[in-house]
């Protein structure tokens, strides 16, 4: 992936599930933009390989995010790979 932020001030980053830090203000930003926390989800090992975030950061603060899950489905029959 090729991304261009035009300020020092911006990093983006990817997959900092064990980011104790990141993964902690990640869950801040999803609680205060959709009432939800994924801590829990986290501590029981379902936030895996097939969840994965893509996070604009400024100062160790998530501040805008993207999520990306990976899953298979069978439809009419026949295995797919999608992503949500």
């Amino acid at each position: 992936m090729n991304t261009t932020i035009k300020s020092p001030e911006y990093s983006l980053i990817s997959n900092y599930k064990h980011n104790e830090v990141l993964r902690k203000s990640f869950n801040q930003l999803a609680t205060d933009v959709f009432g939800i926390d994924f801590e829990d989800w986290y501590q029981q090992g379902f936030w895996d390989e097939n969840y994965i975030c893509h996070s604009l950061i400024r100062n160790q603060e998530i501040i805008a995010n993207v999520s990306v899950s990976k899953m298979n489905l069978t439809i009419n029959g026949s295995n797919q790979r999608a992503i949500q």
